[in-house]
């Protein structure tokens, strides 16, 4: 196998940094973008979340840490501008952060056909304001 800089690379990180502290993080997307200085096709997407301080968040991290699955890492990079400073800091060029509401409004909303699909999808899903 091995890393083929000549070909794009998508470097996918769903809910596993945070579970890594800080340090540990950092180092992760260090890596990553070291590999990716040398293959120009490269990103970095990464779904992790964001809000400890806020109800939601706190409610989360209550659940998961009496199951034992402490989130060690969402000290590290708590919301948005955290998670672009970490990955300039580690080493990327260009970085971007959105929310899940952010990603709605840009990729969703602006079809409505789109939006009464999706919104079927999660009949049960409460929607936040």
């Amino acid at each position: 196998a091995g890393f083929d800089p000549t070909l794009p690379t998508f470097f996918l990180s769903e809910c596993c940094l945070v579970y890594l502290t800080p340090e540990q993080a950092a180092d992760v997307v260090r890596w990553a973008a070291e590999l990716a200085a040398t293959a120009p096709a490269s990103a970095f997407v990464l779904y992790d979340p964001i809000g400890p301080t806020d109800p939601f968040g706190r409610q989360m991290l209550m659940n998961l840490e009496a199951r034992g699955c402490p989130l060690r890492g969402i000290t590290g990079a708590p919301d948005l501008g955290t998670q672009r400073s970490r990955f300039n800091a580690c080493g990327w060029r260009l970085s971007g952060a959105v929310d899940m509401n952010g990603a709605y409004r840009s990729l969703v909303a602006a079809d409505t056909a789109e939006v009464r699909r999706a919104e079927r999808l999660e009949i049960f899903d409460e929607v936040e304001e």
